[in-house]
């Protein structure tokens, strides 16, 4: 039973390749949550949920822990990220549709 937001933040993973089955994007989940926990020193992943290119939605900190993403923001907003590097190229049409519902 979610609770509305009044903002949602949009971020990108910036691994190399985008994740296209589960397995794959399991393990982009997992180096995400390494690199935050090991290289950050966060408690968690950042992000609140992370969209996969397999269509699935992966649960970072959920829905109610506060996240660790947009400096000044963590606290007011939830954070989504878009699994793969879209600084090039744009994200898959199926990932974009996912994160409009």
């Amino acid at each position: 039973n979610a609770e509305p937001v009044s903002h949602v933040f949009i971020h990108h993973t910036l691994n190399p390749d985008q994740c296209h089955n589960q397995a794959e994007c399991v393990a982009a989940v997992q180096r995400v949550q390494n690199w935050h926990m090991d290289g950050r020193h966060w408690c968690d992943i950042g992000f609140n949920y992370l969209l996969g290119g397999d269509g699935r939605i992966y649960e970072g900190r959920g829905w109610y822990a506060v996240g660790a993403h947009t400096l000044g923001m963590n606290d007011k907003l939830v954070a989504i990220a878009l699994i793969g590097n879209y600084e090039s190229v744009a994200p898959p049409k199926k990932m974009l549709d996912l994160a409009q519902k």
